[in-house]
């Protein structure tokens, strides 16, 4: 299977919409960097790239939930562009929940 690098923003609430995951097809891994809302221009605070060779999604999901103290299922989500601030932003205001 061959796999094409990419890059695409994480969807985490607290964290810049200028983090962003992909695959690096040279290392056949998948990488992340996070932001903080309050960062300047310097580099991420979590940084998982080459020293963490990341094979699957939901590998690079659950280390980034260990680092950025959040639960699997949310980083999960950050990745494939459903958190719970996607979510919360597409419900109906008013009417029945």
């Amino acid at each position: 299977m061959t796999r094409h690098p990419f890059v695409r923003p994480i969807d985490l609430p607290g964290w810049s919409q200028r983090s962003a995951w992909g695959y690096d097809e040279r290392l056949e891994s998948y990488w992340a960097e996070l932001h903080q809302d309050s960062d300047g221009a310097d580099g991420p605070a979590i940084s998982i790239v080459a020293d963490h060779l990341m094979v699957t999604i939901t590998s690079l999901s659950a280390v980034i939930a260990e680092r950025a103290d959040l639960n699997r299922d949310e980083a999960y989500l950050g990745l494939v562009g459903r958190s719970r601030t996607a979510q919360q932003a597409t419900r109906p205001t008013g009417g029945a929940p």
